[in-house]
């Protein structure tokens, strides 16, 4: 299982802060047509400031590790 990133945006329309896990689901949230899943790329975007701002964003230890059990 590969990194799982954690994104938390304060969204200005709906005022709400919003925590999507893994991130790429934000993507389908804000409906961007991005095809690569990646959104950090997002954050300098002025389509993005305009709306969002990122209160949090982090990689997450993968559940392998979060349920104790490790692999080889």
């Amino acid at each position: 299982m590969g990194n799982i990133w954690v994104l938390t945006i304060y969204d200005n329309k709906v005022q709400k802060t919003i925590t999507f896990c893994p991130a790429s689901k934000f993507i389908d949230y804000c409906g961007h047509s991005c095809t690569n899943g990646s959104v950090k790329r997002m954050f300098t975007r002025n389509w993005f400031k305009e709306r969002y701002e990122v209160i949090d964003y982090y990689r997450c230890k993968n559940l392998e590790e979060k349920k104790g059990v490790t692999t080889m």
